[in-house]
């Protein structure tokens, strides 16, 4: 609908800052392209990398400056892929464990863990196993304090990630544990470092090529992008009723 009324949709085309005249966003800057200028800029990340890394930190007041650093609406989150063997009977796509004690993963603490199951065939997943993806959201200090320097001490912690994630899935599914093939974890520094959302969280998704080529991280895009096109839809459908002609946005 958005091509069909004069819209033009680019991909490979990472934005880096958002062009301002005084308090107005008059375009976008690409990488080695210049500003693309538009009479209207839609964005959909989220607020640290709108207000942070588009906008420079302007325009921000106190308060809310305040609140972006001390908090934020959800913690870096490393991820936790195990491949096991045979199907997971009744698996849903999508679970969330709830955790009748509280996990303590750095400085912060854990009360339930999101699940995600995806059978042979779909995605990465080979025929005859089931992928399990467990978000564990943690602290960016236990990642990126000077211990987690050491490729040892970062092993040890994926370990004991794995080790910990395991114990709480027997639960749910016993015997899971001796069906693995094999278990990777991918740490908030490394989903920082290959999309560029602020400290891996990944409410601020940001997609690049190398995060493409990894086949897990792709079923991560596919949701991360339908939600980005949803709020798109909804932000074209505000600018509509505000008599922007939709024609003259570019979604980049």
């Amino acid at each position: 609908a958005f091509m069909a009324q004069g819209g033009t949709l680019r991909t490979d085309a990472r934005v880096t800052r958002i062009a301002r005249d005084g308090v107005r966003a008059t375009g976008v800057e690409l990488p080695g392209r210049g500003v693309l200028a538009a009479d209207a800029v839609v964005c959909t990340t989220d607020p640290w990398q709108t207000h942070e890394a588009l906008l420079g930190g302007h325009d921000l007041d106190a308060s809310t400056a305040s609140r972006m650093a001390s908090g934020g609406v959800a913690w870096p989150t490393a991820y936790v892929h195990l491949l096991v063997e045979g199907d997971i009977p009744d698996a849903p796509w999508r679970a969330q464990l709830l955790l009748p004690e509280p996990w303590l993963v750095g400085d912060h603490a854990l009360r339930e863990l999101p699940l995600r199951y995806l059978p042979g065939g779909e995605g990465a997943t080979p025929e005859g196993h089931t992928t399990v993806q467990v978000a564990v959201e943690t602290s960016w200090s236990w990642w990126s304090d000077d211990d987690a320097k050491s490729t040892a001490i970062l092993d040890v912690r994926r370990t004991a990630l794995v080790t910990q994630v395991l114990t709480r899935l027997n639960a749910l599914h016993p015997g899971l544990s001796r069906r693995v093939r094999r278990a990777e974890v991918i740490t908030p520094d490394q989903f920082h470092a290959a999309t560029g959302a602020h400290q891996g969280i990944t409410g601020g998704w940001l997609g690049t090529v190398d995060a493409a080529r990894n086949p897990l991280q792709r079923q991560n895009a596919a949701v991360a992008l339908a939600q980005h096109a949803q709020a798109l839809h909804e932000a074209m459908a505000a600018l509509r009723l505000s008599k922007l002609a939709a024609g003259m946005v570019e979604p980049i």
